[in-house]
This record gives C-alpha cells, sequence and structure tokens, in this order.
C-alpha cells in the first residue's frame, strides 16, 4: 500500500509571500559580505574580456558563453603570476557567492558544488561547477608545459590546499536526519536549516551540470529515502522551506498574484468561469496542457538489436494528468497513477511528482494532492498542488513529468518567471510565453 500523508493540510503560506511587482529579473538574496569589494567585479573590470562579462550580466543577457569566459577570467586573477598557486574549497565557495551577488539571477551551483565524502556504501562525489572546470584546465595546461608539478591531496582532488570540507561540519546533523529525524519534529527542524547548504549540494551533484539534466525517479526515491522526515506530512514544509530560501526571491509568490494571473491566463486561454472559483481555477491550470503537444518519446534501443522500436505520443489527457489530474473518487487516484508509471516506463522514463484532485467534476472538489513516489502530500486546493508540485521540482531538482513538460515550462517562465541553466529552447513554450506576456 502507498504511504498516504495527509495528517494536516499545508497551505499557501509554506514560503514567505513577493508580489508580482517585485520581481525584476529572478533576483535571489545577495550574499556577498557587506562593506567589502566583490572580488568577482574586481577581478572582472581588470580585462576587457571580463568587463565585457560584466557587461553582458548587466544586461541580464547571461548564456553558457558568458559564463565560460567569466569563469576563466576569475580563475586567471586567482593564479595570478604564481604557477604554483591553488585554490581551497574555501575559496571556491566564497567566488561563487561572489558571482551570485554580482549577478543575481545566477545561482551558486552553477558555479560550485563542494565535494561529498564517502557515506557508508555512497561513493564521493567530487565537486563540481564550471569554475572547478577552468581552475583544472588550468592546471592541465601549465603541467603540459612544464610549469608546474602534479600533486594530488589526500581528498583525491588536484591541487586544493586547505580543504573546509562543509559537508564534514555538517555530517553529525544530516547522520542525526537519517536515523532520527522522526523522534523530535522540533529538533529535525532545526537540523534540516543547518543542513541545507550540505543537502544542496548533494541535490545538485546527483546529476550532471555539463548535460543539463535534472534528477530522475531513482535519484528522487534515494533521497526520500535517506531522510524519513519526509515522508511525513510536515515534512513537505520542509522541503518548502529550503525552496523560500534558494528560490523564494526569484520567483512571483503566484498563489497570492492568482486573480491577476488567473484572470490573464483565462483570456490568453479562451477558457470560460467554471460555477466556483476552484472549478475556473482547475479550467485554466487544465487548459495550459491543451496549448501544447508534447513531442513523440522513443525508448532508445541498442544498435543492431533488431527489436521493434516502442514510442509513446502523449495524447491531450495524458498531458492533462501530468499536469494537474483529476479522478472521480479517491478508489480512482492508484489505478490512475499506476497507469501512468506503465507509460513511462514504456519508453524508458521514470514518473516523476505531479498534482492530483478528487471530485465528481471540477465544481465539486474535495481533496487535493501532490504525489512524489509513493507519498501522497495533501494540501489545501488544486491551484496550491500545482504551487506546492512547482516548488518540488525546483528544490528537488527533479524533472518535468515527460507527458506534460511542455506546459511545466510555460508555467515556470510566463507565471513564476523564473529561468535556470536547464532550460534547453523550446520554440513553441517562448513563442506562447511571449504573446502572453504582451497582454
Amino acid at each position: 500500500m502507498p504511504v498516504t500523508v495527509s495528517d494536516i493540510n499545508v497551505t499557501s503560506q509554506s514560503t514567505p509571500k513577493r508580489p508580482l511587482s517585485e520581481v525584476t529579473n529572478n533576483q535571489p538574496e545577495k550574499r556577498a559580505a557587506i562593506g567589502e569589494p566583490n572580488i568577482v567585479e574586481v577581478y572582472l573590470n581588470s580585462s576587457l574580456p571580463g568587463r565585457t562579462a560584466l557587461k553582458a550580466g548587466r544586461k541580464g543577457t547571461f548564456d553558457e558563453g558568458v559564463r565560460q569566459k567569466l569563469c576563466h577570467e576569475i580563475i586567471r586573477a586567482e593564479l595570478g603570476d604564481d604557477p604554483e598557486a591553488k585554490i581551497s574549497e574555501q575559496r571556491f565557495v566564497f567566488l561563487s557567492n561572489c558571482i551570485v551577488a554580482a549577478f543575481p539571477g545566477e545561482v551558486r551551483a552553477t558555479y560550485y558544488t563542494c565535494r561529498i565524502p564517502k557515506n557508508g556504501d555512497k561513493k564521493v562525489v567530487q565537486p563540481k561547477g564550471i569554475l572547478c572546470d577552468k581552475y583544472h584546465n588550468f592546471l592541465k595546461y601549465l603541467r603540459k608545459h612544464g610549469m608546474r608539478g602534479s600533486i594530488r591531496s589526500a581528498h583525491g582532488t588536484e591541487d586544493c590546499d586547505d580543504p573546509i570540507d562543509v559537508s564534514l561540519l555538517q555530517r553529525p546533523d544530516i547522520e542525526w536526519l537519517e536515523k532520527h529525524s522522526l523522534s523530535s519534529q522540533q529538533t529535525t527542524s532545526e537540523k534540516w536549516k543547518l543542513t541545507s547548504e550540505y543537502r544542496q549540494n548533494l541535490l545538485w551533484n546527483i546529476v550532471s551540470r555539463k548535460s543539463k539534466s535534472r534528477a530522475t525517479h531513482d535519484k528522487l526515491e534515494t533521497y526520500l529515502k535517506q531522510f524519513p522526515c519526509l515522508e511525513q506530512q510536515w515534512g513537505l514544509k520542509l522541503i518548502l522551506e529550503d525552496f523560500a530560501r534558494w528560490f523564494g526571491s526569484r520567483c512571483v509568490d503566484v498563489v497570492s498574484e492568482w486573480v491577476p494571473l488567473s484572470d490573464k491566463l483565462r483570456r490568453f486561454l479562451n477558457v470560460k468561469e467554471a460555477a466556483t472559483a476552484t472549478g475556473t481555477d482547475l479550467r485554466v491550470v487544465q487548459a495550459v496542457a491543451r496549448l501544447f503537444k508534447q513531442p513523440i518519446m522513443v525508448l532508445p534501443t541498442k544498435k543492431g538489436s533488431g527489436g521493434p522500436k516502442v514510442s509513446w505520443k502523449p495524447t491531450t489527457q495524458e498531458s492533462v494528468n501530468g499536469l494537474l489530474m483529476r479522478v472521480q473518487s479517491i478508489a480512482d487516484l492508484e489505478p490512475a497513477v499506476q497507469k501512468a508509471k506503465e507509460n513511462c516506463e514504456r519508453v524508458g522514463r521514470t514518473l516523476q511528482p505531479f498534482p492530483a484532485v478528487v471530485g465528481r467534476t471540477e465544481d465539486l472538489i474535495t481533496e487535493s494532492y501532490v504525489v512524489v513516489d509513493h507519498l501522497r502530500y495533501r494540501v489545501e486546493s488544486p491551484l496550491v498542488a500545482v504551487d506546492t508540485c512547482f516548488k518540488l521540482y525546483q528544490e528537488l531538482h527533479c524533472q518535468y513529468p515527460a507527458q506534460s513538460s511542455y506546459s511545466w515550462r510555460f508555467i515556470q517562465q510566463a507565471l513564476y518567471r523564473l529561468k535556470t541553466e536547464f532550460d534547453d529552447p523550446i520554440p513553441s513554450v517562448e513563442r506562447s510565453v511571449s504573446d502572453f506576456r504582451k497582454l
């Protein structure tokens, strides 16, 4: 039997509200030291390529090419004229925080994520990020020309002296959360806040940054099992607190701004009002899924296997269900979830989190859930279900449902006004977002 966590309702108050009018260019809270010059800005202003990258960032025209040039200039300036210079892990963290302070639309994990040590049968995960890549490229170039010796630290990270491993400092709290998080909700909440940095590194390190991928079901399942508190209803609030810290100031608070946004969406999608406000909300959200045609998904096969290709072209209703599923009774929920799971597995995909509501008609919704693996987080309304699910995607760094990924991307960019480095261009979505903003 699946675990249903429905002890209490999760409301839209889970994250701090931010009005639509206050969101500009997805700006997160700055974390550079107050009263001190930002060393990244100092480095960039010292060279023409650096000033070019700085100007591009100020204009909000950041792309992967600009990020590469920016990190190249930072590492070059850090190493200076000393071929034996080293950059510690603590320094990398400091530099990545300075980048976020200089360019508020950026995410620190893009530039550096700390090393995650071995834990039981889990392998060591080495540091990642553009700064780390550029640093090691510089060192390889110096060694190639005989200007630097090859030295590896005890951790196996090349030329990283004085490794201040934040994860080691937080390890006792992490172990407590893994073993005792169900013993005290208050203590769990306190330790959850203390380990936010570690867990963010963990989530960002479980996938390849270069492939611009997000976590699939198996990675998400591992994270949920690692912390038993997440299998409780109040565990959902812990995830939403993390979202508030890392993403809250970067996007619109859609729930508090829903009245004007809903009116604009109804006009854009040509949706008529239902008999109730809840029914209208359900119509509007589901209409987004009907706006896009999802591409055909094909199961990858080995070359020369000769077997028939297995494909899945999501129907309109399947796309709607991936965005906001409605079943008539609670008894219908599990069969519907199982069917969606089977469709995904048929083409080598995994079932990702999605919102679901129970109601005989769209105007008589009795229960709202967020389906995450074997969990059923209960929330107060269909709108909060969609909002909560979106926040889970971002904070848990997981993929959108394959059958409705275009619709979720539209919601991300048109309603939440959130951009991430994982947003590959989707022309149909970009056109719709542009048209929506013109209204």
